[in-house]
């Protein structure tokens, strides 16, 4: 799949585009294929060495994002093949890789179903408030 990756925490702009393996699912894990993905202030503060995390390399970036779930993991349960969800938290582009990819292997815990009536990209850059 195609992403962006980062190899140093020298800056966002640094970022590059290339080719890595697809992400394959563990147990309780879905993969999305993207079709959104926000840029989060996190993001840039991570790049730019910022944040309290330090990610292994090469990294990709991305917290938030909405997409089709294409695969899923041994016990996944309330996710199917073809159903459209976004991210709602979780370590995806902290200690793991984000959504600065085609695809993205995260935990079902971090996954909401996308409300009626929004598109993939409010979902993806949205902002949740109590």
């Amino acid at each position: 799949m195609k992403a962006w990756i980062i190899e140093r925490l020298d800056g966002i702009e640094k970022a590059r585009l290339t080719e890595v393996a697809d992400p394959v699912p563990a147990a309780g894990e879905v993969v999305l294929r993207l079709a959104c993905a926000a840029l989060n202030p996190a993001d840039r503060y991570l790049a730019e060495g910022q944040y309290p995390a330090k990610p292994p390399f090469p990294h990709i970036l991305g917290r938030d994002g909405s997409g089709t779930v294409v695969s899923v993991g041994p016990g996944v349960q309330g996710h199917a093949v073809g159903q459209k969800r976004a991210i709602l938290r979780g370590d995806m582009g902290v200690s793991r890789w984000g959504t600065f990819a085609e695809l993205v292997a995260l935990p079902t815990e971090s996954l909401i179903e996308i409300p009626d009536g929004w598109s993939m990209s409010r979902q993806a850059a949205r902002r949740w408030c109590t």
